[in-house]
């Protein structure tokens, strides 16, 4: 049986509070790099700015006339506002979701994109046979009861399940759709079972027609002294002569600790601001660890790519460690972070640098791209955490005597076994994954080989960034360093990819990020090119 790997964890409970607003920039810039200059999300529900309406208006103006060449019939009918960014090169970019009598469409999705208000460019994926009947003979409460029944727990779920009307195309790629109640149900009792599973229950049958698991289980200024960091420092908050691991800087994040339970957190407090003893015996230890990555990752973000946290308005990521008992995982549910300590054997306490960039980086997917955690999108939402949990590594360089490198989950994983990973982007095929589309894995597996085949994403990117030749094709690539290739990566996930995505639409979307960049025709075009190539996504 192959070893399972870490991943994301992710709900949206209630509606997030999410403010719009103008995103300030953490250093001038010598010249416009795609950074992000204001943020809207419609879910906030307070009002349009002026400038995301008349956006929406010729976005809908330019669909009106030219949409059919999308799949689009009616676009004020089929398509809703999800959100809308501003960036530097004076770009506007707005998420349309695909609607069908009222009833979101799975995956179906168009990223508009505007200069000076006209319409440059429409990408993404609408999914005409989704327009089928949308009256369903289930109910909600059937349908929730049906998916409960088919995961099989009888234990507490982390929050209430609903049941949502959506409209599902086939996902084995075929032309058509079912009716179907989108059912989730969040377990985090801090065993094997823990988990956020997705179904879609059939709106007329009860059947299951598809479902996923989100979280990919395994079965199995203080100073602050890490486990994998070394002594850092760190930004904390005094109140009443008590310090918390709390940092007003960044958003006011704050980390806390579970004691090993699964429902509370509890505050990190000391009395001198000198945080952990290096070990796990004290529980601060790990928090530090927690604390510093999800500082490292906001200054990453910030400084690199100009964005003010994972939803571009400052949102507060709050992170909990010491998660249940000897609990092999780490995962992101929407709104916090979460960290296991690991059984000793397979993995320690999963709060290396990498691992918390990786596992933050699952927010921004949400936020933006939005990848289905599932089959090819999957993949290349795993990709993309990794890409940017080693980016944000090389951000901040050597700590603890540790330097950075390509290398995911090395600090965490198998603390017996030298030299080994999660996962290698120069070199997947160390740890058992393909570094080329013909190797691909194709089972159901792993949620359609989530982890698995992010190993050819992963490669192309760092041969765009590093340069060197595929081991399967023989193709070589001549690097343009990391800093263009993390700007093309970045600009591709947040304003143009959508939910359903794969390999071939990651590979068009960092084609035009690389031209609007850099310049069609250009060493960063032609080796973006190049690197997909490489991995034999044509």
């Amino acid at each position: 049986m192959r070893r399972n790997h870490w991943s994301r964890f992710f709900t949206l409970a209630g509606g997030l509070a999410l403010v719009a607003g103008i995103q300030p920039f953490a250093a001038a810039a010598q010249q416009p790099q795609g950074d992000l200059v204001k943020t809207y999300i419609e879910s906030q529900g307070q009002g349009r700015p002026d400038w995301v309406a008349a956006a929406l208006e010729q976005s809908k103006s330019y669909l009106r006339s030219q949409g059919r060449a999308q799949g689009v019939n009616n676009a004020d009918a089929e398509l809703t506002l999800r959100n809308a960014i501003q960036d530097d090169l004076k770009q506007t970019h707005l998420r349309l979701d695909q609607v069908h009598n009222g009833v979101p469409v799975f995956g179906g999705q168009l990223v508009t994109q505007l200069v000076e208000g006209d319409v440059l460019s429409v990408g993404g994926r609408i999914y005409e046979s989704a327009r089928i009947d949308t009256t369903a003979k289930l109910s909600p409460r059937l349908a929730t009861q049906a998916a409960i029944d088919a995961l099989g727990y009888r234990g507490e779920f982390a929050h209430k399940p609903e049941a949502k009307l959506m409209v599902l195309p086939n996902q084995d790629g075929t032309d058509g759709a079912t009716l179907t109640y989108s059912v989730t149900l969040e377990v985090e009792d801090g065993t094997d079972k823990t988990g956020h599973y997705r179904y879609f229950i059939n709106a007329n049958t009860g059947g299951v027609v598809w479902s996923y698991n989100e979280i990919d289980n395994v079965s199995a200024t203080g100073s602050g002294r890490s486990l994998y960091s070394g002594t850092v420092t760190i930004n904390t908050d005094n109140t009443s002569g008590t310090y918390y691991l709390r940092d007003l800087t960044r958003g006011s994040m704050q980390t806390s600790t579970m004691r090993n339970g699964t429902f509370s957190s509890y505050a990190l407090t000391d009395a001198d601001n000198v945080w952990g003893n290096g070990t796990n015996s004290d529980e601060d230890t790990a928090g530090v660890d927690a604390h510093f990555g999800a500082a490292k990752t906001w200054d990453y973000y910030l400084n690199v790519h100009g964005r003010r946290g994972i939803n571009g308005s400052g949102y507060r990521m709050n992170s909990r460690v010491h998660y249940g008992n000897r609990y092999n995982n780490a995962f992101w549910n929407g709104s916090v972070m979460t960290y296991g300590d690991g059984d000793g054997t397979r993995f320690t306490p999963l709060v290396s640098l990498d691992v918390v960039g990786h596992e933050i980086t699952h927010g921004l997917t949400e936020f933006t791209a939005d990848l289905t955690y599932a089959n090819e999108s999957g993949a290349a939402n795993e990709s993309f955490s990794d890409i940017f949990g080693s980016m944000i590594e090389y951000y901040t360089g050597t700590v603890g005597g540790r330097s950075p490198d390509y290398l995911i989950g090395e600090d965490i994983y198998t603390p017996a076994t030298a030299g080994d990973a999660l996962r290698n982007m120069s070199n997947p095929a160390a740890e058992g994954d393909p570094d080329h589309y013909s190797k691909r894995y194709t089972g159901t597996d792993d949620s359609g080989g989530v982890h698995i085949n992010s190993g050819i994403q992963n490669q192309a990117f760092y041969l765009l960034a590093e340069g060197g030749t595929n081991r399967t094709s023989g193709i070589a690539v001549t690097g343009i360093g990391r800093a263009a290739a993390e700007r093309i990566f970045f600009r591709a996930l947040t304003v143009k990819l959508f939910p359903s995505a794969n390999f071939r639409d990651v590979r068009a979307k960092t084609l035009e990020s690389a031209a609007e960049l850099y310049g069609a025709g250009s060493a960063q075009y032609n080796a973006t090119a190049q690197a997909w190539t490489a991995v034999g996504v044509n």
